[in-house]
């Protein structure tokens, strides 16, 4: 056969190759006799669409604007390369209401992507699915390629909004996109992602997921679940290679009534590789009787990771929380640096800061440095600027800037706590002391300095108690993601803090990065912000 000859098949074989894929449409006032292949001749229902064999390269289009009823479980998956896509056409936005059931299921399918679609169940309260569910647990370790979840919103839900699961080794999902989502009003959490995770396990469930420009609200939580955490915004873990960013979370979480964990705004657990950035989480709740409501989390088994540019508000529970629980993976080697904390610590004594860790010594080698934590009076309890509740291994906190008012103490430390405090800056207003000490109160940075030897470096004294002249203190508002605004906690031009902060560097040979919170870049000043923008 001459080169011709094969060029010309091989053209045909491409040309056969891509027919294949096939269009269907689904509209209000379809047929479901009709042959479902145009705008023309759609069909009506989900039942219908559910009989279809789907293939690489299939899309499926509802109608946008009209509501379908009923659950969608995919039998059949795409590739990375020609998935089988799932949206709406026309005007507006196709609705898919689930009812007391599931909305979109699949089950060891990977090549999906489900985009501009409304998802809805009947209720946190009666429904009792999830929203869209990924779950792989196929045997041989085999990671699905390519899950696209891009414009959607979930609510209505009585257990998840998005779930994606891996079991069975290393099983699960690999090249994950979560973008532009919203997830409310449902039960469980608003989004979650998981895998299998024993304490002696090797590798990870997901390898490269990104969730970005989502928002998660309004999820309260299960009353009745008593053994674990419900009502998170976010929850992502079993990852190598995360990134969240750009993401918001409130109002999650008023429900939980578990003993043994809490929900959090946006967190990652037993993770490597993983950062979290440029994201706000606020007003998140937890139970009276329960634990955690915080902002941001960092949990059981992260390492290698980075939280940074992050804005945390009025949650019941810390800030940024680092937590590590009995049975978890190693957590180790990992960065929260040039985020803002203000007024966390609602409930149940937290910090702005918060460490956590069972048992003693599990969280190791941690770097904070460069955040600001501005925390007023608690109207249900006692919290505190930085929080260490066990003992640390080689934890440095360095080139922080705490400003507490009316609350009883900035630090609150254990006893052979495992950390090392260096160059921060604490700032004391309406008569807080300066550290709780594994119970004994010290008035002044002089004072635990001298007994301590915290705050001391080469047989010299470094931190300051200094008047920072911040901007605005306590005047943080509700930014809708937009980070740019966020000027309370700006140092002014004639602040003290600039150009005092510790050479990182050239001390302790850390990386700070090429900027700060507000994107100035770092170097010269305590706290999150590089100063001198405003008079």
């Amino acid at each position: 056969m001459n080169t011709v000859a094969i060029l010309l098949m091989l053209g045909f074989l491409i040309a056969a190759t891509s027919a294949t894929a096939a269009d269907y449409y689904l509209r209000a006032s379809g047929d479901d006799n009709a042959a479902g292949t145009s705008a023309e001749s759609a069909w009506k229902t989900i039942e219908r669409l559910q009989k279809a064999k789907l293939e690489s390269g299939d899309r499926v289009l509802l109608e946008g604007g009209a509501s379908f009823k009923g659950s969608l479980e995919l039998k059949s998956g795409g590739t990375k390369e020609k998935p089988i896509v799932i949206t709406s056409f026309g005007d507006g936005v196709a609705s898919i209401d689930a009812g007391d059931g599931d909305g979109i299921k699949a089950h060891n399918l990977g090549g999906i992507e489900l985009r501009k679609l409304k998802i809805t169940g009947s209720g946190r309260e009666k429904n009792k699915g999830e929203g869209i569910s990924f779950y792989n647990d196929l045997a041989g370790d085999v990671k699905l390629d390519r899950i696209v979840i891009d414009e959607v919103e979930v609510s209505g839900f009585g257990k998840h909004g998005v779930t994606i699961g891996g079991y069975n080794g290393k099983s699960g999902f690999r090249g994950v996109r979560v973008t532009k989502t919203v997830f409310h009003s449902n039960g469980h959490a608003g989004l979650s992602m998981w895998g299998y995770c024993p304490e002696e396990f090797k590798g990870w469930s997901h390898e490269d997921v990104y969730v970005g420009h989502c928002k998660a609200y309004d999820n309260s939580g299960l009353p009745e679940k008593m053994d674990n955490h419900s009502g998170s915004g976010i929850v992502v873990g079993g990852v190598d290679g995360l990134v969240i960013e750009h993401c918001q979370a409130w109002n999650n979480g008023w429900l939980c009534n578990a003993k043994v964990g809490g929900p959090v705004g946006i967190w990652a657990w037993d993770s490597n590789r993983a950062l979290i950035q440029f994201c706000e989480a606020h007003h998140n709740r937890t139970g009276k009787g329960s634990l955690d409501g915080g902002g941001f989390d960092f949990d059981g088994g992260v390492t290698n990771s980075i939280m940074q540019f992050n804005y945390s508000h009025e949650n019941d529970g810390a800030g940024f929380l680092i937590c590590q629980y009995k049975g978890a993976r190693p957590f180790h080697n990992n960065v929260v640096r040039y985020n803002i904390s203000q007024n966390d610590g609602r409930q149940h004594g937290y910090g702005g800061i918060h460490f956590y860790t069972e048992p003693d010594g599990a969280i190791r080698n941690v770097d904070v440095y460069n955040n600001t934590i501005y925390m007023e009076k608690a109207p249900a309890d006692v919290p505190c600027g930085i929080k260490v509740q066990r003992g640390l291994k080689d934890v440095r906190i360095m080139n922080n800037l705490i400003v507490v008012k009316g609350v009883p103490a900035i630090v609150s430390i254990p006893k052979d706590a495992g950390v090392s405090y260096f160059g921060n800056c604490y700032h004391l207003l309406d008569g807080a002391v300066m550290a709780d000490w594994t119970g004994k109160k010290f008035e002044s940075l002089e004072a635990w300095r001298k007994e301590t030897g915290q705050e001391r470096l080469n047989g010299e004294d470094i931190g300051c108690s200094a008047e920072p002249k911040l901007a605005q203190p306590g005047g943080g508002k509700i930014v809708d993601g937009d980070l740019t605004k966020v000027d309370a906690y700006r140092l002014k031009e004639e602040s003290p803090l600039i150009g005092k902060a510790l050479d990182l560097k050239k001390l302790f040979g850390i990386d700070t990065g090429p900027r700060d919170f507000h994107g100035t870049r770092t170097g010269s000043a305590i706290g999150a912000d590089e100063g001198g923008k405003i008079k």
